[in-house]
């Protein structure tokens, strides 16, 4: 089994995603296949380089890698082949990533449509729309 790379062109943004795809060869009619043994995760080219992004790139495939049970060896070599195209996030990146989360938790859910956010007495808008 190894890890085969899709590339897809994203319709609204000119970008690719790139699918992991983990293949098994098998020999059909005397010629061999690639067959499809599972999906593993997706991300987007520009992306990359993101540690938010390859972070739930790692979330996915790992969690996907689990439900087949694989030997520990042939795992880590899947996980090598996707680390050559998709870079683990460092221990620093994801300490990072955790810092921008609880930067940005204090806005918590965005206000309902119609609704001035807590805070903006000023802002609330009246019945009439006025």
């Amino acid at each position: 089994m190894f890890v085969r790379w899709r590339r897809r062109p994203l319709r609204r943004e000119q970008d690719l995603a790139l699918d992991a795809l983990l293949v098994q060869s098998v020999w059909t009619a005397g010629t061999p296949r690639q067959r499809v043994v599972r999906y593993l995760a997706t991300i987007q080219a520009r992306y990359r380089t993101a540690p938010a992004h390859r972070y739930a790139f790692w979330q996915g495939a790992e969690r996907r890698l689990e439900t087949l049970d694989l030997p520990p060896e042939t795992r880590q070599a899947l996980e090598a082949q996707l680390a050559q195209q998709v870079p683990r996030p460092t221990p620093e990146e994801l300490a990072q990533v955790a810092a921008w989360r609880r930067a940005f938790a204090y806005l918590g859910e965005p206000p309902a449509l119609g609704e001035a956010p807590s805070g903006h007495e000023n802002a609330r808008l009246h019945s009439d729309g006025h």
